[in-house]
């Protein structure tokens, strides 16, 4: 038994889960339950914050209930785009109910640059360069090591002399 209720026709909501989180969605009304952890990830921070504060300090009580609580949402005016939509925010569980087509009329969140939208990795770039310029990055990679490791050696003599002096100002015999 599904433990969700849809607040506007009281059908039970279906889970569903997306790229970005669960959401619970009507099949009779189509509207949506979203977290606002999970609105978040889809629409703009400053949108999703005003949401917020404007549900805690100008909401409306509404007569609509929390799909998950059961408590009286609040509802709250805000703007996308050219419209304004009125959507109900649950303060106790974090729900935030859509209405159909209301998600789909706020901004979204840019999307973060993957392989397939051109970012390329480095071990691609590098599959790319003749086998001559690999073998000199390579050698120069190894030279870098070389010098770091020799600096490493370096401090550990000059800690011994360090040492060897101390020992000799204090008059301690060094062998």
């Amino acid at each position: 038994m599904n433990a969700f209720v849809c607040p506007s026709c009281h059908t039970p909501l279906n889970r569903r889960q997306s790229k970005y989180g669960l959401l619970w969605v009507c099949t009779s009304c189509h509207g949506r339950a979203v977290t606002l952890q999970m609105l978040r990830k889809l629409v703009p921070g400053p949108i999703v914050n005003q949401l917020w504060q404007r549900a805690r300090s100008e909401g409306r009580p509404h007569k609509r209930s929390c799909p998950g609580c059961r408590r009286k949402m609040t509802e709250v005016s805000i703007r996308a785009g050219q419209r304004t939509e009125q959507l109900d925010v649950c303060q106790g569980c974090h729900f935030i109910w859509f209405d159909q087509r209301e998600l789909e009329h706020l901004p979204r969140r840019p999307a973060k640059p993957t392989q397939a939208s051109g970012r390329r990795d480095d071990a691609a770039e590098l599959r790319e360069l003749p086998v001559e310029a690999r073998e000199a990055l390579a050698m120069a990679r190894l030279e870098t090591a070389n010098m770091k490791q020799g600096q490493l050696h370096t401090a550990d003599d000059d800690s011994d002399r360090w040492w060897n002096f101390l020992m000799a100002l204090l008059g301690i015999p060094i062998e």
